[in-house]
């Protein structure tokens, strides 16, 4: 006969048993997502498949610009080839705000300088679309190696290696067609592989393999800079300035002074990042993590598959995804609230 003890005891154990059951349920399915978090589902729109190594990008305009190699696509919002054009493989391509899908875009072609005190010197070809206006900026002594331009394309900056002194360093040049302004600013940097203005073109932020650099675009000033131990997987701006940096183990929001607002570590290793309005989009090795500007995480996605690339839409409302299985998806995102307080 069993007494009250043993029978307290034999309850007491199933009831700890259905507990751990139910907690292992819930981090398998949830992969361990926090009580009040929301899981974002966007809704797919369409999808196709693409080439091996494909990058694509979204206009301000809600055009797709897609790379295959030397293959340009422009594809619209639903899918739909626009336009198709054969441009060489290290011709840089920009989105601008047009509407028209010839004129969506910002064509960098370099060409090098004849030889001579300059060996190394480039001269970049810049055209607003594939039949626009073309201007040419030279760049003695230096290579072009990645660019930007604000949203209507009437500012440019470029991230440059300068050969043309003691040791090779990175260089930012600050083009403004209209003005006739071009501003160099040396930075002291190693190789750039990063480089975004603001929407208005007011600041931007550049970076090298371990350091990020906040500067005022009208007059190249450096605002700020951060050695990061660990390197920098990527870098961006918020709409009214103030710069955001992705390492591999945290997101890290300074303001339009260049002060640290926040920090958030990151659950994995972070792969790259997308600055829209009023959300930032954290690609890591296995999910997406969404943050209002203030801080708080507001969201969470769980792909099924490995995530290379993710690019928002203007208004914050499509999300364009590369996987790593050749496949491109466009999204409806249902944008999490962002109201509240700072976590």
């Amino acid at each position: 006969m069993v007494s009250p003890r043993g029978n307290l005891a034999v309850v007491l154990l199933l009831c700890v048993t259905l507990a751990a059951i139910g907690w292992l349920g819930s981090t398998r399915s949830g992969r361990g997502r926090r009580a009040g978090e929301p899981l974002v589902q966007p809704h797919p729109l369409w999808e196709m498949e693409v080439a091996h190594g494909a990058t694509a990008v979204l206009t301000p305009g809600g055009l797709v610009l897609l790379r295959e190699g030397d293959r340009l696509r422009v594809i619209d919002a639903g899918g739909r080839d626009l336009l198709e054009a054969t441009l060489p493989v290290d011709n840089l391509v920009l989105p601008v705000s047009a509407a028209e899908a010839d004129r969506s875009l910002l064509i960098f072609e370099v060409i090098r300088l004849p030889a001579g005190e300059h060996p190394y010197g480039e001269s970049v070809r810049i055209r607003a679309g594939l039949g626009g206006p073309v201007q040419n900026y030279d760049l003695p002594g230096g290579a072009l190696l990645v660019a930007a331009a604000s949203r209507d394309g009437q500012r440019m900056a470029l991230g440059v290696m300068n050969f043309d002194g003691d040791r090779p360093e990175g260089h930012v040049h600050v083009l403004h067609p209209d003005r006739g302004q071009k501003v160099a600013h040396r930075l002291a940097a190693g190789a750039l592989f990063r480089l975004e203005l603001c929407p208005a073109g007011s600041y931007l932020v550049a970076a090298d393999r371990d350091t990020a650099y906040y500067l005022h675009g009208e007059s190249g000033l450096l605002v700020g800079s951060w050695r990061y131990g660990e390197g920098v997987r990527d870098v961006g701006l918020l709409p009214r300035g103030g710069p955001v940096v992705l390492t591999a183990s945290a997101l890290q929001v300074y303001d339009e002074r260049g002060g640290l607002a926040w920090r958030r570590p990151l659950r994995s290793p972070g792969v790259t990042l997308k600055v829209g309005l009023e959300l930032i989009v954290v690609v890591t090795r296995d999910s997406l993590e969404v943050y209002g500007e203030n801080g708080r995480r507001v969201g969470r996605w769980l792909p099924r598959r490995p995530l290379r690339d993710v690019d928002l839409s203007a208004d914050g409302e499509r999300m364009l995804v590369v996987y790593d299985d050749r496949r491109m998806v466009m999204y409806r995102f249902a944008r999490p609230t962002v109201s509240g307080g700072g976590s």
